[in-house]
C-alpha cells in the first residue's frame, strides 16, 4: 500500500491548509518552521486525511506539544490556555475559525459515523463506538452534535451490553438530561 503522504493529494492538501491558515501557526502566531497537523490522526482516520478541515498550520514548538496528543487535547481549550508568549492579536483572529473548522469536522465525522455504526460487522461497530467517545472525552461540548449516535446505541439490539452501558453512563455523567426523538 502507498504511504498517502507521497502523494500529490496529499501534497496538495498540505499548501491548501497552509494557504487558508495564512502562513502562520494557528496556536501561537509564528510564520516559520511551520508544520501540517492532522486534528484527527492519519493513522486512525485514514478517510480524513486529505480533509481540509482536519489540516492545521503549526509551528515546531507548537506541534511538538501536540503531536501524538490529538485525540485527548481540545485544540480550543489548549490555545486559550497556551503557556508561551505569543500574538494574541493573530491568535483572537483564528480563534472563530478554528470553532467553525471544528464543527465543520465534527459534521464530516458524524456522517462516517452514522455510517459505521449501521455496519454488519461488529468490529467496524465496536470501533465506531471506541471513536464516538474518545471524541467526546476531548470536545465534552460537541455532545449535541453527536446525540444521534448514541441514541442509536442505546435503541439497536446490534450493540453489546458494555457499548450501550458505556453510552448510558456517559449521558449520566453529562449535563445532558434528555435525548430528543
Amino acid at each position: 500500500m502507498q504511504d498517502i503522504r507521497k502523494s500529490p493529494d496529499y501534497q496538495r492538501w498540505r499548501q491548501e491548509v497552509k494557504q487558508r491558515d495564512e502562513g502562520t501557526c494557528r496556536v501561537c502566531g509564528v510564520d516559520h518552521n511551520l508544520h501540517i497537523h492532522h486534528i484527527k490522526p492519519l493513522d486512525k482516520y485514514p478517510e480524513f486525511a486529505i480533509e481540509l478541515d482536519n489540516g492545521l498550520t503549526l509551528c515546531g514548538n507548537c506541534h511538538s506539544l501536540l503531536s501524538s496528543k490529538e485525540e485527548n487535547t481540545n485544540l480550543q481549550k489548549f490555545i486559550e490556555k497556551y503557556p508561551y508568549p505569543r500574538d494574541e492579536r493573530i491568535v483572537e483572529s483564528l480563534k472563530p475559525r478554528l470553532a467553525e473548522q471544528l464543527k465543520t469536522l465534527n459534521d464530516k465525522l458524524l456522517g462516517c459515523l452514522k455510517w459505521w455504526l449501521e455496519s454488519s460487522d461488529e468490529c467496524i461497530r465496536n470501533d465506531a463506538v471506541d471513536k464516538l467517545f474518545s471524541q467526546l472525552q476531548t470536545y465534552p461540548d460537541s455532545l449535541d452534535q453527536f446525540l444521534y449516535p448514541i441514541k442509536e446505541i442505546l435503541d439497536s439490539r446490534n450493540f453489546s451490553h458494555e457499548s450501550k452501558q458505556r453510552a448510558s453512563e456517559f449521558l449520566e455523567g453529562s449535563s445532558c438530561t434528555a435525548i430528543g426523538n
